[in-house]
């Protein structure tokens, strides 16, 4: 799975939290437990964006390696190489 390129994350988790609130709106009379689900998921997305500075700066090309090798130390971690790192290990 490739990964998209960092400029556009902020719009997709911003169009999957509309949607959520969209679709918990239309859920709401018929399936209220259905309609919990999406609020969860919103909650969820809102929680994720906040990573989002987080990742446009790891992804940054000034990030150079003297700077990761300063992160990793920073953050415990072993060596790791800067394609492989997640958000979850940081």
């Amino acid at each position: 799975m490739s990964r998209p390129d960092i400029s556009t994350i902020p719009v997709m988790v911003a169009g999957w939290i509309q949607s959520t609130f969209t679709l918990g709106k239309k859920l709401i009379e018929d399936y209220p437990e259905t309609a919990d689900v999406t609020v969860e998921l919103r909650e969820e997305l809102n929680s994720f964006s906040r990573n989002l500075p987080l990742i446009r700066c790891f992804t940054s090309e000034a990030v150079n390696e003297e700077d990761w090798i300063d992160i990793q130390k920073e953050v415990g971690l072993t060596p790791f190489d800067r394609e492989d790192v997640t958000v979850q290990q940081i």
